[in-house]
């Protein structure tokens, strides 16, 4: 009688430890599935996209910080966002497009940056939204929107060496509390309203950098109700195809080799500043004539 208990003790106690290593390799089995799972999807959405549902998720969780796009992407109504867990990505977009009909296409949460390269991205609405302070950087970029191409409400920087094309069916190219466009970079927009506009603080144009600024109506092209800040070796173009100012701004500081080309409408002025005291010298050329509401200043035109 003991040992037929023995014995049953033996096998209820086989049994559990069985059934322990059951459960698990079952588990180990089901964890090393779902890592590997995870380790093909994040591959796979860090690497290249081809659908809406494969930009989004590499926006939200991918693991990489750049994605290529491998076919033309229509995201609808979605928004994609990129968050200041996720910092900075990039797109490379191998010459196709990226399209969207919500409020914008990509927002941007404070201090992020966003790097587009070989893309196009355009919107029913605004393109690129971002509430506080954002950085823009890229070559080959063009952003085409209906209403805003960037719509900034602090700081919008535009990184080293880009190459930027901003374009507005029906409204402003760029608005933003602040632009930057930092070395050696390259910005054109063109728009119906504003191809540019800058509201209470600056414009800065960094060392050997360029703005090329078109609007298409009676708005100036680009306006900065703060300071325009032209660094050494700085190009300002702007043109007025209506009849008002090729640029506007409260404030102008020049650096050394600065050039501006400025054309505005028969009833505007290729420039025209609130405030000028200082007397600067540049090359290119301002028609019609520079005028400014105070001061004593001046602005001579090499090209004149």
């Amino acid at each position: 009688m003991a040992k037929n208990i023995k014995q049953k003790n033996r096998s209820t106690v086989i049994a559990v430890i069985a059934a322990i290593i059951i459960c698990a390799l079952v588990f180990c089995s089901a964890c090393s599935q779902n890592d590997d799972n995870q380790i093909s999807i994040d591959e796979h959405y860090g690497s290249e996209v081809h659908t809406t549902e494969e930009i989004k998720l590499f926006f939200e969780q991918g693991l990489t910080d750049k994605v290529v796009l491998c076919a033309d992407i229509d995201i609808g109504n979605d928004i994609l966002n990129l968050s200041e867990e996720r910092k900075q990505i990039t797109v490379e977009g191998n010459g196709f497009t990226l399209k969207g009909s919500s409020d914008c296409v990509i927002r941007l949460e404070n201090n992020t940056s966003l790097v587009l390269n070989d893309i196009t991205v355009t919107g029913e609405c605004d393109v690129i939204g971002c509430m506080e302070n954002a950085e823009l950087s890229g070559k080959g970029a063009v952003i085409s929107a209906h209403m805003f191409g960037v719509r900034c409400g602090k700081k919008l920087t535009i990184g080293e060496n880009s190459g930027i094309t901003v374009k507005s069916s029906d409204g402003n190219g760029i608005m933003a509390r602040t632009i930057y466009i930092e070395e050696n970079a390259k910005l054109s927009a063109r728009a119906k309203l504003s191809a540019l506009q800058v509201l209470r603080e600056e414009l800065v144009i960094g060392v050997n950098s360029s703005v090329d600024a078109v609007t298409e109506s009676d708005y100036s092209a680009v306006k900065c109700t703060g300071t325009l800040v032209l660094n050494d070796g700085a190009v300002f173009t702007v043109k007025n195809e209506d009849s008002y100012h090729g640029a506007q701004a409260d404030y102008i500081v020049v650096g050394n080799d600065v050039t501006i080309n400025a054309d505005g409408g028969d009833k505007g002025a290729g420039i025209f500043l609130f405030q000028l005291e200082d007397d600067i010298e540049v090359s290119g050329h301002c028609s019609p004539p520079l005028r400014k509401e105070n001061g004593n200043g001046s602005i001579k035109f090499k090209g004149e």
